[in-house]
Parts: C-alpha cells; structure tokens; sequence
C-alpha cells in the first residue's frame, strides 16, 4: 500500500504498533470506518475491544440518526413549499378545531398575519351569527354526514368571501 507523507517525512503510521479498523455501519451497511491506532500495546486490549465496538455502533447510529433529522427537515420544506403554492385556502386544525397551520393564500385574503391565525378557532372566521350552523355542518361533516360548508369567511376588515369548505381528516 502507498504511504501518505505527513510532518517532517513520518508516514501517519511512524511507531504505530497496533491498528484497530472497526466498520460504522447503518441497518448493517458500512458506510464509514473508525481507525484507532496504538504506539504502546502490539494488539487492541481484549477489555478496549468491546467498549471500541459500541462505540462504533453508537456512531453509526448518530449518523442514522442525524441524516434521518436532515430527510425530516427536507420533507417538511417541501410539504411547506407545496402548501403556500395552492392558490386556495388551506387550513390545518388541531382535534379542538383550532388553527395549527394555514397558507400564505388565507393570510394574504382574510387580512390576518399568521400569528393572529394560529391558534385560532376556525369558527372565529365565519360571521358571528353564522357560527353555529358552520359548527353543526362541521360536525355533520366530520361524521360523513356532510360534504361541504358553504357558509362565507369573515375577513379581518369585516368584509366577507364566500368559499366552500371540504374537511379532510
């Protein structure tokens, strides 16, 4: 094999006289190696062994781990992108009915910035005396009973745009 030149003409291994090379695999893949090298003992210590192992195997499980956080953080930017270019009102509501998340189009229409949106009840949106029958044809909704909600938004000038709703667990 060729030697690398580091320093003052040493070769990385000068005075090396054990080599460890452990595998860091993912779902048993290797996908990298771990290197530990020793200038005092001639083999690995039969005690270092198995702490080197998990160690290793905590490594690759850290990587697992951290590309998983990436692939995440991908899909959220994505499903995030796909959500604010829908030209039509999206909201997201929690079990309560409140607002969790909505796109760029509702806030821009209604008039709300995002932070007066969340947490807020959906039934807020709809004129004040339209919002018991928009909860009663929610509920219907939500027990198949009911396809759509007709009833108007409320924008934060007080003006209102007439939508039909569609709830999609």
């Amino acid at each position: 094999h060729e030697r690398i030149r580091s320093g003052k003409g040493q070769t990385p291994d000068a005075g090396l006289k054990a080599i460890a090379v452990l595998p860091i695999r993912i779902r048993n893949r290797v996908i990298a190696c771990m290197n530990i090298g020793s200038r005092k003992h001639d083999t690995v210590p039969t005690a270092s062994r198995g702490s080197l192992e998990k160690f290793s195997l905590f490594i690759g499980s850290f990587i697992a781990q951290a590309r998983q956080r990436d692939e995440i953080q991908k899909s959220r930017k994505d499903f995030e992108t796909l959500f604010n270019t829908v030209d039509e009102f999206l909201f997201i509501l929690d079990m309560q009915g409140r607002i969790t998340h909505s796109n760029a189009v509702v806030a821009a229409r209604l008039g709300y910035t995002e932070a007066e949106l969340n947490n807020t009840s959906v039934l807020s949106l709809h004129p004040e005396p339209d919002r018991e029958t928009a909860q009663k044809t929610i509920t219907d909704m939500l027990a198949g009973r009911n396809a759509y909600c007709n009833i108007p938004l409320q924008k934060k000038d007080g003006g209102c745009i007439p939508v039909e709703t569609k709830i999609t667990r």
